[in-house]
């Protein structure tokens, strides 16, 4: 499951989904977001656990695109697809939202993710 290709995969994909959505959030549209938040948006930012829920959405994506290339159309596959897809709502992007909002605690993203 893991394999070279794999953790190469995980890691571009997660530095890929690191700066593009910082430079979109950030640098392009940031001043839409800004002025058009409801709420006001902390300015604490937790860049380590924003990375880490990046690599777990690239791990995610990487596992999934390997897993399509088969032919398995099993009851069983759509059970393992759908846990997947739990895992990378559940916790990846879980733990994104941590890094960049200040609504709840760690405690309760990682409980929100099982």
């Amino acid at each position: 499951m893991i394999t070279k290709q794999t953790l190469l995969a995980t890691f571009m994909g997660g530095l890929t989904l690191f700066f593009l959505g910082w430079i979109f959030y950030d640098m392009i549209a940031g001043e839409f977001f800004t002025n058009d938040a409801l709420t006001p948006v902390p300015m604490r930012m937790d860049m380590a656990a924003i990375a880490l829920g990046c690599l777990v959405e690239a791990f995610v994506m990487t596992h999934l695109f390997l897993r399509w290339t088969t032919n398995d159309n099993s009851v069983f596959s759509g059970f393992k697809f759908g846990a997947w897809l739990g895992v990378f709502m559940g916790l990846g992007v879980g733990i994104v939202t941590y890094g960049t909002m200040e609504m709840h605690s760690l405690n309760a993203h990682l409980l929100d993710a099982l």
